[in-house]
């Protein structure tokens, strides 16, 4: 539980300094007050190449329900998979689409919160309940007032 207070306080500090979450030409979209730094609130779909990453996680990972992916303000991803209580289902992974290696930035602090931009889970097929989903978002992201897509 104190890892989720420490990644909460520092994505509202990041928050307030970068001035994100203040008015934004589209009134109709908001910032999560907790989740999705930096990011609007909307249904997350993986990018092409995180796809791939995604069912590679997933294979070999039985346990998974869900792939947590992370991505950083430089354009690297950490992805893990995560099993039915939040626990995790694998190694974090850290990649970059069409490079051979993440960045030095990343290879210094290893992705640090402060440089999220947005995150979300990719969830299997059946999805879990959504009781499931905001206890398993709670653990793992620190997200605790989003709706559940």
């Amino acid at each position: 539980m104190m890892r989720i207070d420490w990644i909460q306080c520092a994505l509202r500090h990041a928050l307030k300094r970068s001035g994100a979450g203040q008015a934004e030409t589209d009134p109709s979209e908001t910032y999560s007050k907790y989740g999705n730094f930096m990011s609007k609130q909307r249904k997350w779909n993986p990018e092409k190449g995180e796809l791939a990453m995604i069912e590679g996680i997933l294979e070999g990972s039985p346990d998974a329900v869900g792939v947590a992916v992370i991505r950083l303000d430089c354009g690297c991803r950490k992805m893990a998979a995560v099993d039915q209580n939040g626990d995790p289902a694998s190694k974090i992974i850290m990649y970059r689409d069409q490079a051979e290696a993440i960045c030095e930035k990343c290879k210094e602090d290893q992705g640090n919160v402060l440089r999220v931009t947005e995150q979300f889970i990719a969830w299997t097929d059946p999805e879990p309940p959504d009781e499931d989903k905001k206890r398993i978002l709670a653990k793992v992201l620190g997200v605790v007032d989003q709706p559940i897509h």
